[in-house]
């Protein structure tokens, strides 16, 4: 078994190429290749009132302000507040491509920065080939991912960035933080919020607050300025979402509660077939890996780290997750959010999604766990082992492409991009129910001789400031660490 850093071996290059390759065309099959066979039901319907939207915008050389929406009995919405919106530049080329076209070129593209992040945490804790493919199938494949980009939950793209979170976010864990970690982690998680990735992003920090608690003496000053980084990356966002809508505005959506022993069951060995008794959104509670990998989980993941070096970490890994846990089981959550009334609380209707962030930890885990057991048997021992693995890897790489075949957003109709319907003249009620909040001020009223969207106007020229100040700082920040060569590397 060869270190996956080692680049003079062509085996583990070719090995490693053969699997982006695999990876790539997995996910361009899974988008048919950019051809116009999806976005027709669901979320993708919502998804193409954003792009429709951008696209007009665009064209007219106006700031995306609104898309209208024909689902959900909504008229029209904030586009620029909405936190699940992509916001970031590489929307312009929605100016050329079509919208399945921009959809399957993004997710390759992110594909590719997740496949790097893997590597990266490959190459930090020395993995050999057969734990780093397990991690790459772990992060890039697993059907709670294609379970929500079946039905237009086209936000959790921005999971492909985690395998470069947990890399900054496991170094902190270890009590040794990599260099500028403050900055990359507060630029990552602001391009996670700006490309709609808003739970992911909240979910990321409550992760960390929970990791700066457990090893304060290094970890806690580097969060709160990487706090400090994302808040300012990611005002361009923040400021016209918090200025529009107010931190409770969506308690008012139905609950639909969390796991109980035997959906969570389903969720991980069976996914949406297995579901179907259980809710009639299956794909909320989608969480499946199949037995394989499950047990590897439960046996590397969760019960090896115990036996090894690092346990401090392991026992800060499962602090962290700990309030994921007890939040998607049951209605506990509603129970707080009911009884406390914190903010954004009541912003997860749905705490079956959480399941992401225990299924992260315990990947990243078992691989570690897999490669330090590795290296601690005997040269049979390491051969039954690597076997084992490697069939493993096979089973649940045959598992997960079925269902990726399975869960294809798909069909036979042509695609059609819905056009923006803006109205001169708003409705006489007012803005009627929107996805995330129930808007009853016209945007042409006048409070004070100022209109509702000329104050969602200035709000995003305020949080664009902020941005541009933040950019800024951080471009002199690597400049003074560039020209002080003497200076070790900052966090």
């Amino acid at each position: 078994m060869r270190d996956t850093a080692n680049r003079l071996d062509p085996r583990v290059r070719a090995a490693l190429a053969l699997a982006y390759l695999v990876g790539a065309w997995q996910w361009a099959a899974f988008f048919s290749y950019g051809r116009d066979t999806f976005m027709l039901a669901h979320d993708w319907i919502r998804v193409g009132y954003y792009f429709a939207a951008v696209r007009d915008a665009i064209r007219d050389g106006v700031l995306p302000l609104y898309y209208a929406a024909g689902i959900d009995g909504e008229w029209v919405n904030f586009y620029w507040a909405h936190p699940d919106t992509p916001l970031l530049p590489h929307l312009f080329f929605l100016h050329w491509l079509r919208p399945t076209t921009f959809i399957v070129l993004t997710a390759l593209v992110l594909y590719s920065v997740g496949f790097a992040g893997v590597l990266a945490l490959a190459r930090r804790y020395r993995l050999s080939l057969l734990p780093t493919l397990l991690m790459l199938l772990l992060f890039l494949g697993n059907g709670y991912l294609l379970g929500h980009l079946r039905v237009g939950h086209v936000a959790w793209l921005a999971s492909f960035l985690l395998p470069w979170w947990c890399h900054y976010t496991w170094a902190l864990a270890d009590g040794e933080p990599l260099p500028r970690t403050s900055l990359v982690l507060g630029g990552l998680l602001a391009v996670v919020l700006l490309d709609g990735g808003t739970h992911f992003a909240l979910w990321c920090w409550l992760f960390l607050a929970v990791i700066a608690v457990t090893r304060m003496s290094s970890a806690g000053a580097i969060v709160t300025r990487a706090a400090c980084w994302f808040v300012l990356f990611g005002a361009i966002r923040l400021v016209p979402t918090l200025t529009v809508f107010p931190l409770d505005v969506v308690t008012h959506f139905a609950w639909m509660g969390g796991y109980s022993w035997a959906s969570a069951w389903a969720a991980l060995i069976g996914g949406q077939p297995a579901l179907a008794p259980f809710t009639p959104f299956p794909w909320e509670l989608d969480a499946y890996l199949g037995a394989p990998l499950v047990v590897f989980l439960l046996v590397f993941g969760l019960l090896a780290p115990f036996f090894l070096p690092e346990r401090r970490r392991h026992l800060s890994l499962l602090a962290a997750v700990a309030f994921f846990l007890f939040a998607m089981s049951g209605d506990w959550l509603a129970h707080v959010r009911d009884r406390t009334g914190l903010p954004f609380i009541g912003g997860e209707r749905l705490p079956t999604r959480m399941i992401i962030m225990p299924i992260v930890v315990l990947a990243v885990q078992a691989c570690w766990a897999l490669q330090r057991v590795l290296e601690r048997v005997g040269a049979r021992g390491r051969r039954v082992l690597a076997g084992s693995a490697a069939a493993l890897l096979l089973v649940a790489a045959a598992q997960l492409h079925a269902y990726a075949v399975l869960c294809r957003p798909y069909s036979s109709l042509p695609q059609t991009v819905p056009q923006p319907h803006l109205p001169a003249v708003p409705s006489g009620t007012g803005w009627g129910t929107m996805p995330i909040a129930l808007v009853t001020s016209d945007p042409l009223e006048q409070k004070r001789g100022v209109t509702f969207e000329a104050i969602y106007v200035q709000a995003i020229k305020m949080g664009s400031l902020f941005t541009a100040v933040g950019m800024i700082l951080a471009v002199m920040s690597l400049a003074q660490e560039r020209s002080s060569p003497e200076l070790p590397p900052s966090d």
